[in-house]
């Protein structure tokens, strides 16, 4: 009796994160292949309103903070399930999903690019299905754009442009089923970045409370 309902187990958590960041907030679960936004709060007003139901793939390069604590073996499928990788790509993931084991959250970098594919992706996956075209889609954004940010790259007191930052919710079992994101679309420097990652993450480690205590029934 004392467990919360479905829809209210997580809302007080990610609506407390909107207003600390003042960014919108969404919580995503893993449906196969998909990920799919289940609730949202607050509105980020440089950036797309992100809605319920809205789907993405889990192709690389997205989806890091899914794979990033997996076994090499899933790493590797989720990596060249988009086509063989190129070194130099297979490098940068290699060292994207270390610093994303070491910081706890990914960090997706705004560009025109990936506004533009990230919005056809979440077209094509719109009925749950990846097809070799959205596969295809997602190969030419990895090959071309800058994945994540490495702590190199945050050196000095360079901005960068941050669409989103998200962390990752794990089960009882180690399984990431779920994560949160804080959507900024925003100019962040190094330190500010750090700030809104940790804010992020210790709201993904309150709502693995939640599932360590009442079960997760958004799992699917």
């Amino acid at each position: 009796l004392a467990k919360p309902a479905d829809a209210l187990m997580y809302r007080a958590d990610i609506h407390a994160l909107a207003a600390a960041t003042g960014t919108q907030v969404y919580l995503a679960r893993r449906e196969g292949r998909t990920l799919v936004i289940s609730e949202t709060a607050g509105e980020c007003l440089t950036g797309p309103r992100i809605g319920p139901g809205m789907r993405t793939p889990l192709v690389a390069p997205f989806g890091r903070d899914y794979v990033a604590w997996s076994s090499s073996e899933s790493q590797k499928a989720w990596l060249e399930a988009i086509g063989q990788p190129s070194p130099a790509l297979r490098r940068r993931m290699a060292a994207v999903l270390k610093e994303t084991r070491h910081r706890g959250f990914v960090v997706e970098r705004l560009t025109r690019e990936y506004v533009r594919v990230y919005t056809a992706l979440r077209a094509l996956t719109g009925d749950g299905e990846i097809d070799v075209i959205t596969t295809q889609l997602a190969r030419a954004f990895a090959d071309l754009a800058i994945i994540d940010v490495l702590p190199a790259e945050l050196a000095g007191t360079a901005a960068i442009s941050v669409a989103t930052i998200s962390a990752p919710i794990t089960d009882a079992d180690g399984t990431t089923s779920m994560s949160v994101t804080a959507a900024a679309f925003t100019m962040l420097d190094g330190d500010a970045i750090y700030s809104l990652g940790e804010q992020v993450r210790d709201t993904a480690q309150r709502i693995e409370q939640h599932i360590a205590r009442y079960g997760n029934s958004a799992a699917i």
